[in-house]
């Protein structure tokens, strides 16, 4: 079984991170090894910009791909990287090491450097709403920011996770409920899971699970559930895009096709069925700005120039 992040951190540095975060307008992620997202600073919904590409654009999907992909790259190289979303916005992931060993990442992001947002985010909400003013408006509501104060920035985030790290506040810890309850949802995923089985097999009392699922993950058990089969359907796709949605589905444990398709809707915001043509279309996890996916001949050098993707240090 692979080690996870046992993100379980004290109060006064769950201020810090939340005071991180506000003073520099920026959203703080942890991610276990495994992709999963364990906490956020803040705890808030991400900056109403985001929330138009991720909700009326319903480009959630494409999100998510990104951060699997780019944590996964960082996890590899085993050092920081620093890149452009496919929304335009600039987002740095730094690996977790501990006992000499990567265990998860932890990510800032929705951080504007450029002038304006990219060109098909434009595009797809005028096609939407017939007017790009109320994207643009939401756009200049992010905080801008020069390179200077970015590196400034990047490079005090830099020492804040290794400060975590430091004082044996993210630590490799088994044995406690929901590491567990993790472990146990895992092992299952491609069959039904209810959580008085889970608390019968587990010895807990289904109030203790789900209280402590909530608490540290935000999720009620069964939300939990659906999350964890969703990515597992969707590293079943892009390991063999030739299966079938419903193929997929029931090695997830959905025999219904329908149903499953309104579960996933209901967390990616989009049907599988978009969810699969992107993927077979080569549209996913894509690491370069949405601009660099146009012809060359119709992109203009983004302000602050640089390439996608960099590495940074102190």
């Amino acid at each position: 079984m692979a080690q996870r992040l046992g993100l379980f951190l004290r109060e006064e540095v769950q201020e810090l991170i939340d005071a991180f975060a506000a003073c520099f307008a920026a959203k703080i992620t942890f991610f276990s090894s495994e992709m999963e997202e364990l906490s956020v600073g803040l705890r808030g919904p991400g900056s109403r910009y985001c929330r138009i590409v991720q909700n009326d654009l319903k480009l959630l999907y494409r999100c998510h791909a990104m951060d699997r992909e780019m944590c996964r790259r960082a996890q590899a190289r085993d050092e920081p990287l620093r890149y452009r979303c496919h929304a335009g916005l600039v987002e740095a992931i730094i690996p977790i090491r501990l006992e000499g060993k990567t265990i998860g990442t932890m990510m800032v992001g929705q951080i504007r450097e450029a002038p304006r947002p990219p060109a098909d985010i434009v595009a797809a909400w005028t096609a939407l709403r017939g007017d790009p003013a109320g994207l643009l408006e939401a756009w200049s509501e992010l905080e801008p920011f020069d390179e200077e104060r970015l590196g400034n920035m990047l490079r005090l985030f830099k020492v804040l996770v290794q400060f975590i790290v430091s004082q044996n506040y993210v630590t490799l810890r088994q044995g406690l409920l929901i590491e567990r309850v993790l472990r146990y949802v895992d092992d299952r995923l491609d069959e039904p899971i209810l959580l008085a089985e889970a608390a019968r097999d587990l010895d807990r009392s289904e109030s203790a699970i789900a209280h402590a699922i909530k608490k540290k993950l935000g999720l009620s058990f069964s939300s939990l559930v659906n999350l964890k089969k969703i990515e597992r359907f969707e590293t079943h796709l892009a390991k063999e895009p030739s299966l079938t949605i419903q193929d997929a589905a029931a090695l997830v444990g959905f025999l219904d096709p329908l149903y499953f398709s309104r579960v996933y809707k209901k967390h990616r915001l989009i049907p599988p069925s978009a969810y699969l043509a992107s993927l077979r279309a080569g549209a996913l996890g894509l690491p370069r700005p949405a601009e660099e996916r146009r012809p060359a001949e119709e992109r203009r050098p983004a302000e602050g120039g640089g390439p996608a993707e960099t590495d940074f240090s102190i």
